[in-house]
């Protein structure tokens, strides 16, 4: 079968257009005001020649984006600066509206990186500000997350079944999709009850659970989380990971986060450390018992949390054979859970496939049985039922990038 198109910007009136167009300047100008506040607040700590080269690269980067420059090579020698170099060469340095969705908004993270690297400003996340506010307004709504999965029943496909859900509707707190606004209603229009995940589940638009909880409930030796979002997600798949790793249905996990600050509101290292910080000294009983676990599991390697350069490359999993290392440790694993949009965008290519189009004919092989979990944010989508998109549509005409219909979709097959 032929592959769809990659979406690239020639719609002026498609999402991806409105993201460069629109959104990722304000994201960038964003990042640029949290820089100078860091620079300003630390001013003896970075010599004026790092200062000025950080934020002069981060002016230029976007004057060459609002104006269709060239994409250039990367000019830090960070490790994934020769495998970005080969992606910005194939894209015969192009203007950014004439490449595609996926490197153009992969780049503007990675020159933001760049200029961090160049101004000897890289341990500074300059998203980090937005990413503990968000964490914060969700704080009572992870609280009762934990209580929740602390009292439920064991073991049980209904327990799993709500987790799985909290944790896929936390993912609506995306804070690249808001630019990086976080208001309280938009937290607690999170699910926040497991009547409110009752009213929800309409929304969900195909819906693997079952065959997921098939696959898990006799208990598997290795589950690979692919993780996404900070704040409310991240609490929840802890939530959801704990839930499983405690009831002896997942072995061992391992948690793929990102190397730097990425999408906005992407996981790093310093996140997870920083929300279990949080989580630990929560108000909540229950949520610091979790907390305390999951530091248990994760010091005696039950879970290891891993970074790897594929992750942050503009590259669509088609390409991850080429990443031997981590295409092996993915194939080790019994089940993969992959969370969030980019995730899904990358497993399917970013291409305009037709709603209907199977699933398995749109995702790239993956080296083990896989499970996404994603609420729609971008213009990417196959595997849906006959007339789903039809009745989504005509609930909500942003039905694709409004974080309100959600998928869980997989490999498996029901035996």
């Amino acid at each position: 079968a032929m592959a769809a198109p990659r979406i690239d910007f020639s719609d002026t009136k498609s999402f991806a257009y409105i993201t460069l167009k629109d959104r990722m300047p304000v994201i960038l100008s964003q990042a640029i005001d949290e820089i100078h506040r860091h620079i300003a607040e630390n001013i003896a700590a970075f010599s004026p020649e790092s200062r000025s080269t950080c934020i002069s690269h981060l002016s230029k980067l976007k004057y060459e984006m609002q104006t269709n420059k060239s994409v250039r090579a990367i000019q830090d020698t960070d490790t994934d600066a020769d495998h970005w170099n080969r992606a910005v060469k194939e894209a015969e340095h192009k203007g950014w509206y004439a490449v595609t969705w996926l490197l153009a908004e992969c780049y503007l993270y990675r020159r933001i990186r760049e200029a961090q690297l160049l101004g000897g400003l890289a341990a500074f996340d300059p998203f980090r500000a937005k990413k503990r506010e968000a964490y914060a307004s969700a704080a009572d709504t992870i609280a009762r997350v934990a209580e929740y999965a602390t009292g439920a029943p064991a073991g049980t496909a209904e327990t799993f079944h709500v987790l799985v859900q909290f944790s896929l509707w936390g993912n609506r707190a995306d804070l690249s999709l808001s630019a990086g606004n976080v208001s309280a209603e938009t937290m607690t229009s999170q699910v926040s009850s497991e009547a409110h995940l009752l009213e929800r589940s309409g929304f969900i638009l195909c819906n693997h659970v079952d065959l997921v909880w098939q696959r898990l409930k006799g208990g598997i030796s290795m589950l690979a989380l692919v993780m996404d979002n900070a704040g409310l997600e991240l609490a929840s798949d802890l939530v959801l990971l704990w839930w499983l790793t405690t009831h002896g249905l997942v072995k061992k996990a391992t948690l793929h986060i990102k190397r730097y600050p990425w999408f906005v509101s992407d996981v790093t290292p310093d996140d997870l450390e920083w929300t279990l910080e949080q989580l630990a000294a929560s108000g909540s009983p229950q949520t610091r018992a979790i907390a305390e676990d999951c530091r248990g599991f994760l010091a005696s390697k039950t879970w290891t949390a891993e970074t790897h350069i594929f992750w942050t490359l503009p590259a669509d999993f088609a390409e991850l054979p080429e990443h031997a290392d981590l295409h092996a440790a993915l194939a080790a694993a019994d089940l993969a859970f992959l969370k969030g949009d980019l995730n899904y965008r990358k497993l399917l290519g970013d291409r305009s496939w037709s709603p209907t189009d199977p699933f398995q004919t749109a995702a790239a092989p993956w080296p083990s049985p896989v499970a996404v979990f994603r609420t729609l944010k971008s213009e990417v989508i196959a595997g849906l039922p006959a007339g789903a998109a039809e009745r989504a549509r005509a609930q909500d005409a942003n039905w694709l990038t409004s974080g309100a219909f959600a998928v869980i979709q997989s490999n498996l097959s029901s035996e």
